[in-house]
């Protein structure tokens, strides 16, 4: 007390001493606490709040044990009644780099910022990702889901991360096989341990993933033909089930194609079949290739929900799904960022669009601009949609997919 009697102005101090703060509780004060007893200033309050702080780190130097401000740490010993840290509170505060989040939010009862989560599990895990270093085994299951019990045991107050309301109040942290039958375990300590045992040598690790077999090196001479033939097809509505037939057949040259890295351009001169039927062929495509694509997956389920997320852009943008989609590629963009939507002008979303999608009036006169870019600058168009007159469009490579009118069909074909 002295050291803020010496710094806060007569008022301040007087108003500590009228509710009896003294050495031994002014460690227990919060921030509520000063707007309480009419220490509103952000002056004095930082100041009271930096003393503190110093006391503590003072204390912790010293091994005298630091009054605790929340009973969600600590526990009470049976003999001598004393307030004891739990384990998981120790191992924090021995991380200098963590004791501002620890003493400012968790103390508080403030849930911190995502990387600060993070952060936070990688000082909890350390010990676990050792252990695997030297013994190349990751931990068990019930090693990591005790470890998030312990944790919300530790701060209960960070219950209200949890992912829903069906799952476990550490599901944030960890959550067996994510709350499903059968399906990897999820949470930030799964996360953080599974990205670590990256680490481990190829050759030291338990279990190694096999690398996909279906490298194609070459094709018999006779699809080569066939996709010669196919490629004098016109393609009409009439011709559409015999193109997709012999898309499929000739579709280990499209594989080899791929292996090989070839370009767009290439691989649209030996199939040019891939830009007809309004990206039908596209999708087929993608089919052959994953085996296991869900196509009972509705995409427009997806966008839909989009639209709950960043509500204050691409209010211009009249079709739903593409605004959905728009405003989930902005969440995902802008995460840890700290940005007002509102702020955002009709310029500033455009370019954030553009990625994904461009608007034009005159189709020919975008693609010419293009070729002149590249002509003249170098410069690489990447894919994107391109909406012209109602009608969506794909770009890649200076083709043109033309994709009808349904955006939830052009995005499909995109991604």
């Amino acid at each position: 007390m002295d050291i803020l009697k010496e710094k806060l102005d007569p008022e301040c101090f007087r108003k500590l001493e009228a509710h009896k703060i003294d050495d031994d509780t002014l460690t227990l004060l919060k921030e509520k606490d000063l707007s309480d007893i009419g220490i509103v200033e952000l002056g004095p309050r930082l100041l009271i709040q930096s003393v503190i702080g110093k006391i503590k780190l003072a204390e912790l130097y010293s091994n005298q044990p630091a009054v605790a401000p929340s009973t969600s740490k600590t526990v009470k010993g049976v003999e001598d009644n004393i307030e004891v840290k739990k384990p998981l509170y120790k191992l924090l505060e021995q991380d200098k780099k963590f004791r501002k989040v620890l003493y400012s939010k968790l103390d508080k009862g403030i849930v911190p910022e995502h990387k600060e989560l993070l952060q936070m599990v990688r000082i909890l895990c350390r010990e676990m990702t050792g252990e695997m270093m030297i013994s190349h085994k990751q931990p068990s299951f019930e090693a990591k889901q005790a470890l998030a019990i312990e944790l919300l045991d530790t701060f209960d107050f960070l219950e209200c991360t949890k992912v829903c309301d069906e799952a476990p109040s550490y599901s944030l942290f960890f959550w067996k096989n994510g709350g499903k039958k059968k399906s990897e375990h999820t949470g930030l300590i799964q996360s953080h341990i599974r990205n670590s045992a990256k680490n481990i040598h190829p050759d030291d690790r338990k279990y190694n993933r096999n690398k996909p077999t279906n490298i194609v090196v070459n094709v018999p001479s006779e699809t080569i033909r066939m996709a010669e033939t196919i490629a004098q097809i016109e393609a009409t509505a009439a011709n559409f089930m015999s193109i997709a037939k012999c898309m499929a057949d000739v579709n280990c040259l499209h594989q080899m194609l791929l292996n090989e890295k070839k370009s767009a351009p290439e691989i649209v001169a030996v199939l040019p079949h891939i830009k007809s039927y309004n990206g039908r062929m596209i999708q087929q495509a993608y089919e052959r290739f994953n085996q296991k694509y869900d196509k009972d997956c509705d995409l427009k389920k997806v966008f839909g929900a989009g639209l709950l997320t960043e509500k204050n852009l691409f209010t211009l943008v009249a079709d739903d799904h593409l605004r959905g989609c728009l405003r989930i590629m902005a969440a995902l963009t802008r995460r840890g960022l700290k940005l007002n939507p509102s702020t955002q002008s009709t310029a500033i979303e455009e370019e954030m669009a553009a990625p994904l999608i461009r608007w034009t009036i005159s189709l020919g006169e975008q693609v010419a601009r293009y070729s002149a870019e590249s002509a003249e600058n170098g410069t690489i168009i990447l894919p994107h949609i391109i909406c012209s007159g109602g009608q969506y469009y794909l770009y890649f490579g200076g083709h043109l997919i033309g994709c009808g009118e349904i955006s939830s069909h052009a995005l499909d074909c995109f991604f």
